[in-house]
């Protein structure tokens, strides 16, 4: 509720200050409004700081009790019988925009906005009937005025209204420059968006089928109203949907980035936001996403020194003709990114993907692209479909390493490479366990070896998420790593806390086979996975600031 207010200024100061801020807009009185000959028309740029309000300037029926502030005014009278409509989109106030029928002083309101969607600039649409002159009034709904952007046009008739006539975006990048879709309406098919739980308003459509495998940005930036984007799959009335955004930025356009696959037609639809005014000018552009750097197996991200860890958004990741074929899954995987590492030394190195969001595959090759030899290769190892891989290797020798996935999915990659600790294992007799927490329950396991992890959290002022990877193996024997931890790996630690969890390795056996189990030698690697801040910390050094220690238990 606006607040009423009243002062006294004396007349000698009222005189001096107009004489400073100078005149006021030809078009600021009802009675001389600026005519409007053709449309469309701009108004390109007038300041409104200096208008005045009349005394028989009008209510605005959108912001009804209140006479608003430094009004100017157009006319028009349409040599046609149709829509129009006046947008202040690009003003740099508060504005509110009426449109009325006649005189000055006994006016009929036609049209009034005072905020399109959650923006502080105004959008109206109304019918014309040729040879009858419409009195346009532009106000402040803050007594200040700014910089006022007017435009006032026939909204250009479209046909992507509904689904089944989407608009085919043939190349990229795509744009629409303006498409008014206050005359939008929504089909009772339409579906509802998952970002928005709810049919939006005022659907138009757009349909692309990309001759390529990577990924696509749409967004609706530079629109002056309030828009919800969607990208589906599927036909008309049985969508599938792909991705939704309601809000990207703090102007309430929206964007999304989505994954395509080549030959298949994606149905983009932006609606108006269900709480808002529904639609208005609509901007929309689509681009390709550039793949990651080292999408390719020629152009790997190199490895200087282990441990090496990074996260990577692999949106826009390709499959090239040359992938080659996974051992593990049988399949060339989809979406691959590559790494190469030179090690200085010969032994055991490990390639984790757990910490990752989405389903890996992780293959390493010796030899040359297109000529590759595989050495090693996991599909579900890690934890929640990620990948774990410890191979043998020569210094001085070259390892391509690549991950990929089976189900054409993208996300954020996690890829820790290191040289895992080891320790001597006397032989031991296998028995049965039952192994508590759920984890595994009535197998047959021998006990090797356990081992205590202690996270630290060195930061002194902020706390963080941290998520701590186990993975293990042995010579000759099949492994599990059983940790004791927080659920999903998870622990949340205050300044200069620390959490401690007991790993156990054990030596999956055959029944049927009762002889000893002897591995010679096992290993052991405990890591960060992502790190992420609790609300109101400070991201800055943040994997540097949490440390992780492996301690032998007898």
């Amino acid at each position: 509720m606006r607040a009423a207010s009243s002062f006294i200024v004396p007349l000698g100061a009222l005189l001096a200050c107009a004489a400073v801020a100078g005149a006021q807009p030809a078009n600021d009185n009802c009675a001389s409004p600026a005519a409007i000959g053709a449309v469309p028309f701009t108004e390109p740029g007038l300041d409104t700081t200096t208008a005045t309000t009349e005394a028989g300037d009008p209510e605005q029926t959108c912001d009804p009790g209140y006479q608003d502030s430094n009004s100017v005014w157009y006319s028009i009278t349409p040599a046609f019988t149709g829509i129009l409509k006046a947008s202040t989109g690009g003003s740099d106030y508060d504005t509110l925009l009426s449109a009325y029928t006649g005189t000055c002083g006994a006016l009929t309101s036609v049209a009034c906005n005072d905020d399109s969607g959650s923006l502080s600039t105004s959008n109206i649409s109304f019918a014309v009937t040729a040879g009858t002159t419409y009195l346009i009034e532009v106000t402040s709904y803050l007594p200040d005025g700014g910089t006022l952007m007017l435009n006032v046009f026939v909204p250009t008739p479209f046909t992507n209204d509904n689904c089944g006539n989407a608009t085919v975006i043939g190349s990229l990048p795509y744009y629409e420059p303006g498409l008014d879709t206050t005359t939008a309406t929504t089909e009772v098919s339409d579906p509802v968006q998952t970002c928005t739980d709810d049919q939006n308003l005022n659907s138009v459509w757009y349909s692309i089928t990309p001759g390529f495998t990577g990924a696509i940005r749409v967004t609706t930036a530079g629109s002056d109203y309030d828009t919800v984007l969607t990208a589906h799959t599927g036909a008309c009335g049985a969508l599938t949907e792909v991705t939704c955004n309601d809000e990207s930025s703090t102007d309430s356009t929206s964007e999304v980035e989505f994954a395509v696959t080549a030959g298949t037609t994606y149905l983009i639809e932006a609606t108006g936001y269900s709480g808002g005014d529904g639609g208005g000018n609509l901007v929309l552009s689509a681009s390709m996403v550039p793949p990651p750097a080292n999408d390719n197996c020629a152009s790997p991200t190199a490895i200087g020194a282990v441990p090496f860890a990074e996260e990577l958004d692999t949106l826009g990741a390709t499959t090239e003709v040359s992938d080659p074929v996974n051992s593990c899954s049988g399949s060339t995987g989809n979406r691959s990114v590559w790494y190469s590492v030179t090690p200085t030394f010969s032994g055991k190195l490990g390639v984790s993907t757990q910490g990752s969001d989405y389903d890996t595959v992780v293959s390493v090759y010796t030899g040359t692209c297109g000529a590759l030899t595989e050495v090693a290769c996991d599909n579900d190892s890690g934890y929640q479909n990620t990948s774990i891989v410890n191979f043998d290797v020569t210094s001085g020798t070259t390892y391509l390493i690549r991950v990929s996935n089976l189900s054409d999915l993208v996300g954020s990659l996690f890829i820790r490479v290191d040289k895992p600790t080891d320790w001597v294992i006397r032989p031991v007799r296998p028995v049965k366990v039952d192994i508590p927490s759920g984890k595994i329950v009535g197998g047959h396991f021998a006990t090797l070896k356990r081992f205590k992890v202690k996270v630290l959290n060195a930061n002194g002022s902020d706390a963080r998420e941290v998520q701590l990877n186990v993975d293990s193996f042995c010579d000759g024997v099949s492994v599990v790593s059983v940790n004791f931890y927080l659920p999903n790996n998870l622990a949340t630690l205050s300044p200069g806390d620390s959490s401690t969890a007991t790993v156990t390795l054990y030596a999956l056996y055959d029944p049927s086979n009762q002889s000893r189990v002897s591995p010679t030698r096992c290993y052991l690697r405990a890591y960060l996975g992502p790190v992420t801040d609790v609300p109101g910390g400070n991201m800055t050094n943040d994997r540097e600031m949490i440390s992780v220690d492996v301690f032998s238990l007898p």
